[in-house]
Parts: structure tokens; sequence; C-alpha cells
């Protein structure tokens, strides 16, 4: 992982775990807790990016938390066998184009903000969706009654489930 912020309070703290055959990773961003205000608007001068790279052999849940600010999560050849991602506030992206892996369930839950899913075309995959205020654009996904799928979706074959939560703002599916 590579995480640049001029501010040194917003560098994360690393903990590991192992419990049998699985370890547990976590990095943890702590400059929200040193501090008793929220700062809105902050200089780009401030900004704190994370660039974390993970192993494409090794199965992998991973659960991604963000309180607010955008977000770009790019898992094309990453082994998930689970996701989770909450976002409190800010637009977030999630590009699955390219996945190879094996079959997974991904829970998204976007608060406010616009939210962008990319899914490979030749994926099986069905997303189920809950939405509060905004609009849900599609590209190359098929609506049927209370989801979405690829157009070559069968549900006799291992199915990538994905369920989405969204507060306020657009949606966008696009398969790809």
């Amino acid at each position: 992982a590579t995480v640049s912020s001029s501010l040194p309070e917003m560098q994360p703290e690393y903990t590991a775990g192992m419990n049998g055959s699985v370890r547990t990773v976590a990095m943890t961003e702590t400059g929200h807790r040193k501090k008793d205000w929220v700062m809105f608007h902050a200089p780009d001068s401030w900004a704190n990016t994370w660039d974390v790279r993970l192993n494409d052999d090794v199965p992998v849940a991973l659960t991604v938390n963000v309180g607010a600010g955008e977000s770009v999560i790019t898992l094309g050849t990453t082994n998930l066998t689970s996701l989770t991602v909450n976002n409190g506030a800010g637009e977030t992206m999630i590009d699955l184009t390219g996945y190879r892996g094996r079959q997974y369930d991904a829970k998204v839950h976007n608060g406010v903000g616009d939210l962008t899913m990319r899914i490979d075309r030749n994926s099986n995959t069905r997303i189920f969706m809950h939405n509060g205020v905004g609009d849900i654009d599609t590209s190359g996904i098929v609506q049927t009654d209370d989801h979405y799928t690829t157009a070559g979706f069968n549900p006799a074959l291992p199915v990538n489930e994905i369920t989405i939560t969204q507060g306020v703002g657009s949606i966008q599916l696009e398969a790809v």
C-alpha cells in the first residue's frame, strides 16, 4: 500500500492477525479521531490518497469503509470471495470489469453521492437494488422485476450477487 498525505496525522494505522489459515489486515485512517471538529472543503493540498494493491492469487474478503470522499475501487483481477463497501458521502466508483475470479457476493452501502458500478459483461451477475432518491441508469444491463442482470445471465451457473443500498444520489450500472 502507498498512502499519500500532506498531513502526518492522516497516515493509517496497520494491524494484522492470524486465525488458523486466515490472515486479517486492517488499514485505519486515524486523523479524524484526533480532531474535535469536522473540516468541510479542505484544500486539495490536504488530500489523502490510498493506493492499495492485493495479490491476485490469494482469495480475499474485502471490506472498504469510507466516511466521506471520492473512492475508486478497481478489482478486475482480484480473487474475491466477498466484497463490502460502505461509503457515507461522496462519489464512489467500483470497477469489476475483467474479473475472472471465483463467484462472490457483494454488498454496497452508499449514503449520499453518486455511485458507478462497472461489471464484466460476460459475468453471470445479478444485482438487487434498494435506492432512495436518485436516478438509475444502465448500460448493457437487463432489468427484470426486482433485480438487474448481465445480458447472458443463467441462474443455473454460479452467480455473482450484488446488493446495492443507496440513500441519495444517482446510480450508473454498466456491463462492459
